[in-house]
């Protein structure tokens, strides 16, 4: 199970730059890292063709898989509403802290300051 947002820069050059700029990034460290040490990342486009940035993250990791520093952490009440997720530990999976999302807003208060 995953969790994933999409941005499309709607067409804005800033936007297209920073995707190419990110993709001639992952091609340079794809020449220092060894093969096989970092997954493939090419910029995803919209049906306009616009440059789209995805990105995901697993919830859950194999607890075979866990290193011996990670730990359990709950998982957000926002993502898992009625508990369903908490089966998972009892199926071989766990939810750690490099699971975890965190959900941040920004608001202005009415002196319009930012906080």
């Amino acid at each position: 199970m995953k969790q994933s947002i999409k941005l499309d820069g709607l067409g804005l050059a800033t936007f297209d730059d920073a995707i190419r700029a990110a993709g001639e990034v992952c091609k340079h460290f794809d020449r220092v890292f060894e093969a096989g040490q970092l997954e493939h990342w090419a910029a995803q486009h919209s049906p306009n063709e616009n440059p789209v940035l995805d990105v995901a993250n697993r919830v859950f990791i194999a607890i075979e898989d866990l290193g011996a520093t990670e730990l359990r952490v709950p998982i957000d009440h926002l993502l898992d509403p009625y508990n369903i997720g908490s089966s998972a530990e009892s199926n071989g999976y766990r939810h750690t802290e490099d699971n975890a999302v965190e959900y941040t807003e920004l608001k202005r208060n009415d002196k319009g300051d930012l906080r």
